[in-house]
């Protein structure tokens, strides 16, 4: 399985992942529910590793 980002191996608690370990690749937030979802981040620091549309269609 290939991973999308290495902040995902640090999510299944990968014993030989230093977490200052540079990311690789870009990553989507996640997915909305339905074309009524809507998302609000505040305050909020979004690293280059972020798609810049923040999430993907799926």
């Amino acid at each position: 399985m290939q991973l999308r980002s290495r902040l995902i191996r640090i999510y299944q608690q990968s014993a030989d992942l230093d977490p200052k370990t540079e990311i690789i690749g870009k990553v989507a937030l996640g997915r909305l529910w339905g074309n009524s979802a809507r998302t609000a981040t505040s305050n909020t620091q979004i690293d280059a590793h972020i798609l810049p549309a923040g999430f993907e269609q799926w």
